[in-house]
């Protein structure tokens, strides 16, 4: 869907008669109301007024503001063309109704008076329609469009994905959009597209690694293969393309470069991260060699007593420093993707998809909160949940889990997803990373532990009162409150 906002005026009748012309410069050959404020506008014989029609038309879309004399400086007429691809064919009326009256609950503008015109293909062959809106409403009031832009885009990407559209942009968190030939070999075969794996394999290489030569070595392991670009001697760049064997849909290997994955696994994001390295761009550090491999069982259970570290650690954050959630955001995804990739061997129970899902979902989460400056160290975010990057480190150099060991360190990060998305009170508007972190949270609920409910005492004594100690897995941690300031000098 291409829907465009065009800038706000106040000439609705020059609007509402453009276009219901015909003939001339434009390609309009049978405008007609697929959609109105009023169903009876879209009777067959009023659907397509004449220019006494046309005259009506506009004075009663316009009439409450003309009764109530109200001036609006940013304009009163709100005009959005929205297209589908061309490669959709035509809609059709009924459709065109139907999405028609989802957008404008979607910018909350049903208390005004609006029209839905249907025009059929445009010069460029995409099959369309122009929304316009009186944006005073019935009741005098002026309809609020904040977010529109994002709001507008959001519904056309669920409208894309619910009638299988062609995807006509990005999502707005940094994640590269599929092509048209990715999604249908995709949804034919069933199998993740190429693009979608290696970027959550270079996701969990790079939140496990601290130089490149870690970076290089972890996905040499996953049979990804790495090509540095070199100049002057310096790494510049790198592409990365999975292994012959590991494609399974039908289609060459693609070699794609960071930046084409997502924008923050781009050369200059990563060696942020490797700040300490101050040889990342060195020709040398870009060799394969493979990392030393350890036990399986007894380092997952280490990795789950840290998960849980993490979340105690989570609930000493100050809600007010941003910084710090940001940074425990990021670290979140890394450690999700890294999950995500470590399980995939030995999924028979249906784990890999809600991980693959909840990784997406954390890593745009990410994306949305980091800020757009850095620190002067070079690093994006500091280290706040240091065991968590600990258990981010020990996994990706271990075996791949057990059924049951995998599932206690799922449940463990549930947990932690939940608690940060409940706690984490910023960028909660739409298009924002709070939704994803909703999301993510809600994707794994299932996995999180349940604690056992207190059986009520069979004796009347009353029992004393239990130390105050760290949450468990499964419950979530105390909020934080900062000291009573206690006020000095004398008071009355």
């Amino acid at each position: 869907m291409f829907p465009k906002i065009l800038p706000r005026h106040h000439n609705l009748r020059g609007a509402v008669f453009y276009v219901f012309t015909t003939g001339g410069r434009t390609v309009h050959t049978d405008p007609h109301i697929v959609a109105a404020w009023d169903e009876q506008l879209c009777d067959p014989v009023l659907a397509r007024p004449d220019k006494t029609g046309l005259r009506a038309l506009v004075d009663r879309m316009d009439a409450p503001r003309v009764l109530r004399a109200i001036e609006v400086k940013a304009g009163h007429v709100y005009h959005v063309p929205i297209a589908a691809h061309r490669d959709d064919g035509l809609l059709g009326d009924d459709q065109w109704r139907q999405l028609a009256y989802e957008v404008v609950g979607r910018l909350g503008l049903s208390g005004c008076r609006w029209i839905a015109v249907h025009h059929g293909p445009s010069r460029a062959g995409n099959d369309h329609i122009h929304l316009i809106v009186q944006l005073v409403g019935d009741n005098g009031k002026l309809a609020r469009l904040s977010y529109d832009k994002t709001k507008i885009r959001a519904w056309a990407r669920e409208v894309e994905e619910r009638l299988d559209l062609v995807r006509t942009g990005p999502d707005g968190t940094g994640a590269r959009p599929l092509s048209r030939a990715e999604h249908d070999r995709a949804r034919t075969t069933g199998i993740e597209p190429q693009r979608r794996t290696l970027e959550r394999l270079v996701r969990a290489a790079a939140g496990a690694a601290h130089s490149a030569e870690q970076f290089v070595a972890t996905l040499h392991d996953q049979d990804v293969t790495v090509h540095p670009r070199i100049h002057a001697g310096r790494v510049v760049g790198y592409s990365v393309a999975l292994h012959p064997d590991l494609v399974h849909d039908d289609a060459p290997a693609l070699e794609l470069s960071g930046s084409q994955l997502a924008r923050d696994l781009s050369l200059a994001r990563l060696q942020a991260r490797w700040a300490d390295d101050y040889t990342s761009d060195h020709p040398d550090h870009w060799t394969t060699s493979r990392p030393v491999y350890h036990g399986g069982a007894a380092r997952w259970r280490t990795g789950h007593r840290r998960v849980q570290e993490a979340l105690r650690e989570l609930s000493h954050l100050h809600p007010n420093d941003r910084s710090a959630w940001h940074a425990a955001i990021d670290q979140a995804a890394d450690f999700a993707a890294m999950l995500s990739v470590q399980v995939d061997p030995t999924d028979t129970h249906g784990l890999r998809e809600p991980l693959r899902a909840a990784a997406t979902d954390l890593a745009a989460a990410a994306r949305l909160s980091r800020p757009n400056t850095r620190s002067p160290a070079g690093r994006p975010h500091p280290i706040v949940l240091p065991t968590l990057l600990a258990a981010t480190r020990l996994l990706a150099r271990t075996h791949a889990p057990e059924l049951a060991v995998a599932l206690l360190v799922i449940a463990a990060f549930a947990a932690l997803v939940l608690a940060l998305a409940d706690r984490q009170r910023y960028d909660r508007k739409p298009g924002q990373s709070g939704a994803h972190l909703r999301t993510a949270a809600a994707r794994l609920a299932p996995y999180q532990p349940r604690t056992e409910p207190a059986r009520p005492s069979t004796t009347t004594a009353r029992q004393p009162k239990a130390p105050t100690s760290a949450p468990s897995v499964g419950e979530r941690p105390p909020i934080y409150r900062p000291p009573t300031q206690v006020p000095r000098g004398r008071t009355r």
